[in-house]
């Protein structure tokens, strides 16, 4: 089986992976029914933790994302999370110092929100939760946290509440329609592929792997590394495209990334028009008097 592509987060532990490919062999299905029936959302649920201690099936399903890690890793993470659709579609693979995450770090991985949509009391926010978690892709945002909410609740017995609140944000707004137009830098085979960089007279430009996602997952990819909110109003949303890090590990204030959105627009047409837009914050707050850690 091919090695799949990933990507280590140093800043918080994070390794984020594509579902594990490619599992026709006998050995593979041996362990794979019973970890798909644990690892499943029901049709009426839209968020599942997966408490421990975990089955012994999880360690395979881990190893069989890259055999390296029964070297490297062989105790496995202290959380996998997934996106769900319909089956599982991409891991988040966390360790941590604690071996639990904070509820912070699981909004930021688990549910994929971004640092400055989370908000509330530092006491709440620090809670550390054992667990995996699997997420509806396609639920909204209210729908994810009011399960996230019942099961902390419920389940955890945490006196946890979640809200959702508009707080307004300086953004740059994606218009336009995506028409790719290679630039000197691209090869012969590479004419449908964006490079997404910054500056090439100060960092040579170099080819990562190619990346197939909509054009809202690489604006997202670029917030994970810059100061920028990016909002995708583009004419073809779910369209998938072709793109690769030219400078991926590149990081700075908001001057420097805001050239990777120059370059994109070089390279497609699309234009990051300025704007102020209220956005749903996740503000979470707990009741006084609670101190449980949960680990």
């Amino acid at each position: 089986m091919n090695a799949t592509r990933w990507v280590r987060l140093f800043a918080m532990g994070i390794v984020l992976v594509g579902a594990a490919a490619s599992l026709n062999t006998a050995d593979a299905q041996s362990w794979k029914k019973r970890f798909d029936e644990i690892y499943q959302l029901k049709p009426n649920e839209t968020v599942k933790r997966i408490a421990p201690p975990f089955i012994s099936e999880r360690l395979e399903y881990y190893f069989d994302i890259n055999p390296g890690f029964r070297k490297n890793w062989p105790a496995g993470p202290d959380m996998m999370s997934f996106w769900w659709s319909e089956s599982l579609e991409r891991a988040a693979i966390s360790y941590s110092v604690h071996h639990a995450l904070s509820l912070h770090q699981i909004l930021a991985t688990a549910f994929r929100l971004n640092n400055y949509v989370i908000s509330g009391e530092a006491e709440a926010l620090n809670l550390r939760l054992s667990g995996d978690w699997i997420v509806r892709k396609d639920a909204s945002l209210a729908d994810r946290m009011a399960a996230l909410e019942a099961i902390l609740q419920n389940e955890l017995k945490l006196s946890v509440s979640i809200a959702i609140k508009p707080a307004e944000f300086n953004v740059m707004v994606a218009k336009g329609r995506y028409e790719m137009k290679p630039s000197l830098y691209h090869h012969a085979d590479e004419s449908g592929i964006l490079f997404v960089y910054t500056d090439l007279s100060r960092f040579p430009l170099y080819r990562d792997d190619v990346n197939q996602t909509t054009f809202r997952e690489l604006l997202e990819s670029i917030e994970r590394k810059s100061d920028l909110i990016l909002i995708d109003e583009t004419e073809q949303k779910s369209q998938p495209i072709q793109w690769r890090w030219a400078q991926q590990k590149l990081t700075g204030p908001d001057v420097i990334s805001r050239l990777y959105l120059k370059h994109i627009t070089e390279q497609t047409g699309v234009e990051f028009i300025p704007e102020k837009r209220n956005l749903p914050v996740v503000v979470i707050t707990r009741s006084k008097g609670e101190t449980e850690r949960l680990e």
